[in-house]
């Protein structure tokens, strides 16, 4: 082995084992947010079929499944419960090798573009920033690493100029595994051809690249139809819950929450689990059209001449990864900073790669950086110790978050403070009166209270306003037990109750 080599490899196992270093304090945190429904309460997880139908995509069109559309998310919990039973540690664990396997993917990317000193500070950027702490900490936000791991080697194996019939088999078993973990993952063929675009040094010959961008757009297609057919995605076509972006409201705020983007890159601060995004209500307004002109000055970049190749495949990638998170296509939660691991490695490289213009400001610029993302992860990671934590840390954030005033809701309540919980549980009804969660709970609080009269006029209400809500069905049917009556008949999905 050459000396170069080995010193390649030893760059990579320390920066394998520095990526994780600011979220390793961690690992015992208690469970939070939805790791309570999508791991903790997950009956799913303990059914012994459930193997069996995530690999012969049997849940895919199962709404009753959490996740089911993303088998290769499920598969990854039922290994962790099968090794750890519901220790958060050991899927946390799992989260820190996946995001130290992205790590070394993306340095592998930027060791292409980049000399290794600048390739090595640069990952360690991405691997450090503050942005990647909900996707890093959080196992029940694990589809954004279980798409980005196979998704750049998808690019990796596909940016090769020497034709492979076993790399392009495997770049397209990448895609399809990026796929089945999260929808976003369609971005990854105009990546691909972004960079065959901007790098031609990467491009095999013509008829093997046209016949691999073929395989690669037509499998992804396939597949997101696959997920999509008989179960909506996201905000598609269900009751609205109060903060997704509605019809013309997401394309009018799709730049904006661009730019939103690329400021939290840059100035990760403060940080937040919930985000209260007001839409743009018209292009007239400084946030129509400002945002507009900076995606204008973007678009130039891309296109002149003198910008250098790296720097425009890392705006390029930009674009075509925050697309899938763009609200373009309504999402339940317009902005999330677990939305921004899949754009991260575009931002890092563009910036590296300008800054490389100047070799004696570029290295320690990025030690800095680095550095300052390390410390602010390390404290952000602090933020997600326990529900009250983080949920306490969201409010001094987002003070109109109605989602925050419920999570600390239930930590009053399991405090024992009934009262103030109530009190916070009719402020986060004000807040967002299409989110029924608050209503369920106070509901809850009626029934243990003894009034099963009041507790069932508010789980009707509920249901009135979301129908089929399956917390507040649930709820009721049981209210009405303890009553000494029948639960009543859903009936048709969709179907309001009628109040009583």
């Amino acid at each position: 082995m050459s000396p170069e080599h080995r010193r390649l490899l030893l760059t990579a196992l320390l920066l394998a084992c520095a990526s994780v270093l600011p979220f390793l304090h961690g690992l015992p945190h208690a469970w939070t947010y939805d790791d309570h429904g999508v791991i903790v309460e997950n009956t799913f997880l303990a059914d012994p079929a459930a193997a069996r139908r995530l690999l012969t995509l049997g849940t895919v069109r199962d709404p009753s499944v959490v996740d089911g559309q993303r088998p290769v998310v499920v598969l990854s919990y039922l290994a962790d419960r099968a090794r750890g039973g519901l220790d958060p540690a050991t899927f946390r664990a799992t989260n820190l090798l996946l995001h130290a396997a992205a790590t070394l993917l993306v340095f592998a990317l930027f060791r292409r573009l980049l000399d290794l000193r600048l390739a090595a500070l640069a990952s360690l950027l991405f691997a450090w920033h503050p942005l990647n702490v909900e996707a890093v900490i959080a196992p029940a936000f694990r589809e954004d690493l279980l798409y980005v791991v196979p998704g750049l080697a998808f690019l990796l194996l596909g940016w090769c100029a020497v034709p492979s019939r076993t790399r392009h088999v495997a770049a397209v078993l990448c895609l399809v595994a990026a796929l089945l973990a999260k929808e976003a993952a369609a971005a990854l063929p105009l990546v691909l051809l972004a960079g065959w675009w901007w790098q031609p040094s990467w491009r095999p010959p013509r008829r093997t690249m046209i016949a691999f961008a073929a395989w690669s757009f037509a499998l992804t297609v396939i597949v997101l139809v696959f997920l999509l057919a008989g179960r909506p995605a996201q905000g598609w076509g269900e009751a609205w819950n109060g903060v997704a972006l509605r019809g013309a409201e997401g394309w009018r705020t799709a730049p904006w929450l661009a730019v939103h983007q690329l400021v939290r890159a840059v100035w990760p601060h403060p940080l937040s689990v919930d985000y209260v995004i007001a839409p743009v209500a018209a292009w007239s307004e400084p946030r129509g059209w400002a945002p507009l002109a900076v995606l204008a000055a973007l678009a130039l970049a891309l296109v002149h001449r003198r910008t250098p190749a790296a720097v425009a495949l890392g705006l390029a990638w930009f674009v075509l990864f925050f697309a899938p998170v763009s609200n373009l296509l309504p999402l339940y939660n317009p902005v999330a900073d677990r939305y921004a691991y899949g754009i991260l490695p575009g931002l890092v490289l563009a910036f590296a790669a300008g800054l490389a213009r100047w070799p004696r400001v570029a290295v320690p610029a990025l030690v800095v950086l680095a550095l300052a993302a390390g410390v602010r992860s390390t404290a952000r990671v602090a933020d997600w110790r326990d529900d009250r934590t983080l949920w306490t840390a969201a409010l001094s954030v987002e003070p109109r978050s109605a989602r925050a005033h419920t999570w600390i809701a239930l930590e009053e309540k399991r405090a024992g403070h009934r009262d103030e919980a109530w009190r916070l549980l009719i402020e986060a009804e004000r807040l967002n009166p299409h989110d029924v969660a608050p209503l369920v709970n106070r509901a809850i609080l009626l029934g243990e209270a003894g009034d099963l009269t009041g507790a069932e006029l508010l789980l009707r209400e509920a249901l009135a306003r979301r129908p089929g809500h399956e917390h507040a069905r649930r709820n009721l049917d049981l209210c009405l037990s303890l009553q000494g009556r029948a639960p009543e008949d859903a009936g048709p999905a969709g179907s309001p109750l009628t109040s009583p």
